[in-house]
C-alpha cells in the first residue's frame, strides 16, 4: 500500500465498487469487518458491537505462555524501531517484525497489509493474555498516524519501560518464591508428623 496514493481514495473505490456488486447481486447486508475506521464510518449505516475472548491455559503453562508474550511484545518494539531508523514505512517496519511472533499482532498485521489505521488493531490484539503492553504501543502508533512524531523514539522507550516492568515483576517472584516455599514446608509438617508417628507404631 502506497500512502502516496491515500489522497486519491483507492480504498472507498474498491469499496463503491464491492457495495454496486452487492445491490445488483442481491446481497442485503456487507460485513465491512472487525475495526472502528473512519472510511467504515462513511458507509456503514448500522454497527455490530464484537467481543474478542482470549483464553489461556491454567497453571505454569499459562504462566509460561504469558511471560512469553511480554518478552515477544518487547522484542517487537525493538524491531519495529530498528526498521524505522532502517527508512521503512511504519506498516512495512511493523510487518518485516513479525518474524518471531506472527500471531502477536494478527490484527495488526492485517490492518497493515490492507491499509488500515494500525494503532486500533493493535489495541486489539493488546487483549490477549501478556499482550497488555501493545497498548502502550498502539497509543504511540495512533498519536504517529494522526499528529506525526517520532516513532521509532517512542517504541524505543516502551520497550525499554516494559523491560524494566518485567524485570521487577520477576525480582519480586524470585523474592516470594522462597517465602511461599517455606509456608508450604511449615504446612506439610503436621501431615508429616503424623504419618511419621503412624508408621512408627506412635
Amino acid at each position: 500500500v502506497d500512502p502516496d496514493f491515500s489522497r486519491f481514495g483507492p480504498g472507498h473505490a474498491a469499496l463503491a465498487f464491492e457495495l454496486e456488486h452487492a445491490l445488483e447481486t442481491g446481497v442485503r447486508e456487507l460485513d465491512l469487518r472487525a475495526g472502528d475506521f473512519p472510511h467504515k464510518q462513511r458507509w456503514a449505516n448500522a454497527t455490530i458491537r464484537t467481543r474478542s475472548l482470549s483464553l489461556t491455559p491454567p497453571g505454569r503453562q499459562g504462566d509460561v505462555l504469558r511471560q512469553a508474550r511480554r518478552v515477544a511484545t518487547i522484542e517487537l518494539c525493538g524491531a519495529i524501531a530498528e526498521e524505522l531508523r532502517a527508512g521503512r514505512l511504519p506498516a512495512d517496519a511493523l510487518l518485516a517484525s513479525l518474524r518471531s511472533d506472527p500471531d502477536l499482532t494478527a490484527h495488526a498485521a492485517a490492518a497493515a497489509r490492507s491499509g488500515q489505521p494500525v494503532g486500533p488493531a493493535l489495541a486489539r490484539d493488546a487483549g490477549q493474555a501478556g499482550a497488555a503492553g501493545l497498548r502502550l504501543v498502539a497509543a504511540c502508533w495512533t498519536v504517529a498516524e494522526q499528529h506525526g512524531g517520532a516513532l521509532a523514539t517512542a517504541l524505543h522507550r516502551v520497550a525499554g519501560a516494559l523491560r524494566a516492568q518485567e524485570l521487577a515483576e520477576r525480582r519480586v517472584a524470585l523474592e516470594l518464591a522462597a517465602p511461599q516455599a517455606t509456608a508450604r514446608l511449615l504446612a506439610a509438617l503436621p501431615v508429616l508428623g503424623l504419618l511419621i508417628g503412624t508408621a512408627s507404631g506412635a
